[in-house]
């Protein structure tokens, strides 16, 4: 198990004051990019079980077009590259549900620019809400 979703962790932000009852709000921006792909269930399986109350929601940033530039070490990158069905599966596997998925094509409309051509905002619910 990686560091970031060991019982230790979860015991540390309990310890910090983390209260399953109370709505929480995760977000993974730029995130997911540096853990490898099976430790992303793990993250979503873990806010879900100690922040995945009723209110609460867990969104996720995927920038794929700039992943590569912004790597110190590109070769390491496939392994990481989820596409935003591949996160939303991950995500509602760990049990979330989708709220909703914005996409380049949405921030285009809505702000007149594009952060990038692959970029998505998924954002999905606790099981509970």
């Amino acid at each position: 198990m990686h560091a970031l979703t060991s019982q230790a962790c979860a015991d540390a932000l309990l310890a910090a004051g983390l209260d399953p009852a109370v709505p929480t709000r995760w977000v993974a921006e730029s995130l997911l990019t540096h853990l490898p792909r099976d430790v992303h269930a793990d993250l979503f399986a873990m806010a879900a079980r100690l922040g995945g109350g009723t209110g609460s929601a867990f969104s996720v940033a995927l920038e794929p077009s700039n992943w590569e530039a912004r790597s110190p070490c590109p070769t390491l990158l496939p392994a990481a590259l989820d596409t935003a069905e591949d996160t939303l599966a991950t995500l509602e596997a760990a049990g979330w549900r989708t709220a909703h998925i914005t996409r380049a094509a949405d921030f285009e409309h809505m702000y007149g620019r594009v952060p990038n051509k692959g970029f998505a905002i998924i954002s999905a619910l606790s099981e509970a809400s």
